[in-house]
């Protein structure tokens, strides 16, 4: 975004602020979308797509776009998971990937997405993962199923014929008693 992250972080008192700095460096010096000028990046780029009746809004960590192809790149905090499968079949780069090639003029295979993890035990690591049709129509089936699925729950609860499904997590969000449990 163009601000002045090294005055933050000379003055930090936080004791962790030594290790967000080197991160940040090697990012800096490493991940070739950064150099690129403004007119070709876009940093906390939002992209909504309209499917049906649904409203899907994506947040792109930063998103590089030239004239031949463009990479969604995600800053990530935590290890690289051991397995790489995860991380494709996870749904933020199902979605991210689907998002991009619905909302814009790039064909799929012209898509890409990199996340990068910070804190990796090896350094900086990087995890790009490529896109093309075949995945676009899975992703498109998949998401289309879910959404159907949502639906059904959710008209099922509206008409208090169907209890709506929870996540295991879900006993902990501070939200469930306003939205579910109230009815």
């Amino acid at each position: 975004l163009g601000l002045p992250v090294e005055t933050m972080l000379s003055h930090s008192a936080d004791p962790h602020a030594a290790d967000f700095r080197d991160a940040l460096q090697t990012l800096v010096t490493n991940v070739p979308g950064l150099q690129l000028p403004p007119s070709q990046r876009q940093a906390e780029h939002q992209r909504t797509l309209k499917l049906d009746a649904d409203l899907l809004t994506v947040v792109y960590d930063l998103l590089v776009m030239l004239p031949d192809r463009s990479e969604i790149l995600d800053w990530k905090t935590y290890p690289q998971p051991a397995k790489k499968a995860k991380i494709i079949d996870h749904w933020q780069t199902k979605l991210y990937l689907y998002v991009l090639a619905e909302t814009s003029d790039y064909a799929p295979e012209q898509l890409s997405m990199t996340y990068w993890f910070v804190q990796s035990t090896k350094g900086v690591k990087k995890l790009t993962i490529p896109y093309d049709q075949r995945d676009h129509d899975r992703n498109h089936q998949d998401l289309s199923q879910l959404l159907s699925q949502f639906h059904h729950w959710l008209d099922g609860w509206q008409q208090r014929q169907l209890p709506f499904p929870h996540h295991p997590h879900c006993h902990r969000c501070p939200y469930r008693s306003q939205f579910f449990d109230a009815a």
